[in-house]
C-alpha cells in the first residue's frame, strides 16, 4: 500500500475520532431518556444568545452573557465525555492532566486503538509517513498577509479613516462609500475564510503526524 493510500486512511481514523463525533457520541442512536439533556442545553444557549442580542444591544454584559453561557456549554459537555468514556480516563489517568487538553488525549487514543486495529500502520512506517506530509507541504506561501492580523487590523483602520475624510470632504457620495467599503469587507472575509480553510487542513494534518509519534513511543 502506498503512502497516499495510507494518508487517506489517515484521514479516516482523524475524522472517526474528531472532537465532533465524540460529542455525537454522546446523543446519537440513544433514546430520548438520554438525549434530551443535551437538546435542552442547546435550546438555552441559543434562549441566552438570541436574548442578549435583543435585550443587551446597548450593553457590554451582553457580550459577557453569551461569553460565559459558552463556557458553561463547553464545561458541561466535557463532564459528559468524561463520564461517557470514564473507563479510558481509568484506565490512562485522563484526569491526572489538565481539563482542557483531556479530550484531545482521549482522542490520541481512541486514534491509536485505530491505528492498531487496521493492521495497515506499523511503528516503522511512522517516519514514512511524517516524511511523505513533510514532503507533500513544500510549498510557496502566497497567503502570508492573512496570518498576520495586525496588518488586516492596521488596513481595516487605514479604510475607516479614508472613508471618513471622504465623507468630510464629500468627494463622493456616501451611497458609493458605503457599496465600496462592504465590497472590499466581504472580499477580504472571504480571502481570510479560504486562507483558514487551508490553515485548517494543515492543523489537521500536523495533528495526525503528532498522534503518529505519540503511537510509535507508546508501542
Amino acid at each position: 500500500m502506498t503512502n497516499l493510500n495510507k494518508w487517506g486512511e489517515l484521514y479516516d481514523i482523524y475524522k472517526e475520532t474528531h472532537r465532533s463525533r465524540i460529542v455525537k457520541s454522546l446523543y446519537r442512536h440513544k433514546p430520548i431518556s438520554k438525549t434530551w439533556p443535551y437538546f435542552l442545553a442547546f435550546f438555552m444557549y441559543l434562549t441566552v444568545s438570541v436574548g442578549a442580542f435583543f435585550l443587551g444591544r446597548d450593553s457590554n454584559w451582553s457580550l459577557f452573557l453569551v461569553a460565559l453561557a459558552a463556557i458553561i456549554l463547553y464545561v458541561w459537555l466535557e463532564l459528559r465525555i468524561q463520564n461517557e468514556y470514564k473507563n479510558y480516563y481509568v484506565t490512562h489517568n485522563l484526569k491526572s492532566h489538565p481539563f482542557i487538553l483531556r479530550t484531545r488525549y482521549l482522542r490520541y487514543i481512541l486514534f491509536a486503538e485505530q491505528l492498531t486495529k487496521r493492521k495497515t500502520f506499523t511503528p516503522a512506517s511512522v517516519e514514512k509517513l511524517i516524511e511523505w506530509e513533510g514532503v507533500r507541504k513544500e510549498k510557496l506561501e502566497t497567503n502570508g498577509i492573512f496570518n498576520a492580523p495586525i496588518l488586516l487590523i492596521f488596513f481595516t483602520t487605514l479604510a475607516s479613516l479614508t472613508v471618513e475624510y471622504l465623507k468630510q470632504e464629500k468627494l463622493v457620495s456616501s451611497q458609493l462609500i458605503y457599496i465600496v467599503v462592504f465590497s472590499v469587507a466581504f472580499v477580504v472575509w472571504f480571502l481570510w475564510t479560504l486562507s483558514d480553510l487551508l490553515q485548517s487542513h494543515k492543523k489537521k494534518c500536523l495533528e495526525i503526524c503528532r498522534f503518529l509519534k505519540w503511537w510509535k513511543l507508546d508501542c
